[in-house]
């Protein structure tokens, strides 16, 4: 089994599903068997150029997305590449610690110079190892301006639900980025923000996580006279 092929038909497998799109249903969309579909997953059978295209347009996703590998995030080249960051933040009334991926693809023109930039979360991972048991699958761009970097992630199974994150770019070399993530609630279907954590190395989920994940004192109090969900400058 090709290494490479199995970790592709991951990613078709990881989307798809993020989608809400049952094996056997992309199965009747592609004209293929339920079994096909499966050894496409699994990376028994490699995909020609044609299956793959129509499976991208099925998926309403770019080559790029299907065709990243853990090991393009490690070893990026000169006209495209992949950044991973491990995103955290507290979710739930009972304040669950969730864990997601983004991936940062970057386009580069003949002379190295950053041409354009798009991204994609995984989103609610039971771990980072398990890209295809997320909750979402988000994609969109990021702009870096100044010090700050924002990003605008779009639900891909459900439209309506958009996310922002905003976070100042690091400076001083610390050992993660807090910043503010706003989207809707699907649950309550109303605008909520949280604290965000972005790390470009899996963090210990420990108390120095959670602090970092919490509104302080300041912050609450500062929300309460101003009306505004707002990060204090550290």
């Amino acid at each position: 089994m090709n290494q490479y092929s199995k970790e592709v038909g991951n990613r078709i497998r990881t989307i798809r599903k993020a989608k809400g799109r049952s094996q056997q249903d992309f199965a009747n969309a592609l004209h293929k068997t339920k079994s096909t579909v499966s050894k496409y997953e699994h990376g028994d059978i490699t995909l020609d150029l044609e299956t793959f295209r129509e499976i991208c347009q099925l998926l309403n996703t770019p080559p790029h997305v299907l065709l990243t590998s853990a090991e393009d995030a490690k070893t990026p080249v000169a006209k495209s590449s992949v950044q991973r960051l491990y995103l955290y933040n507290l979710a739930g009334r009972s304040g669950t610690l969730t864990r997601s991926i983004i991936e940062i693809y970057s386009y580069h023109d003949t002379n190295c110079n950053l041409r354009q930039q798009e991204a994609s979360i995984f989103y609610g991972l039971p771990s980072f190892q398990q890209l295809e048991k997320c909750q979402g699958f988000y994609y969109g761009s990021i702009t870096k301006q100044d010090i700050f970097t924002h990003l605008h992630v779009i639900n891909q199974k459900n439209n309506i639900e958009q996310v922002s994150i905003c976070y100042r770019s690091n400076l001083d070399n610390l050992l993660f980025n807090v910043g503010l993530m706003t989207g809707l609630s699907f649950a309550s279907l109303v605008p909520v923000s949280c604290k965000a954590v972005i790390s470009e190395k899996p963090l210990p989920e420990n108390d120095t996580l959670l602090s970092a994940l919490a509104f302080d004192q300041a912050e609450l109090r500062r929300m309460r006279n101003t009306g505004i969900v707002a990060l204090l400058r550290r």
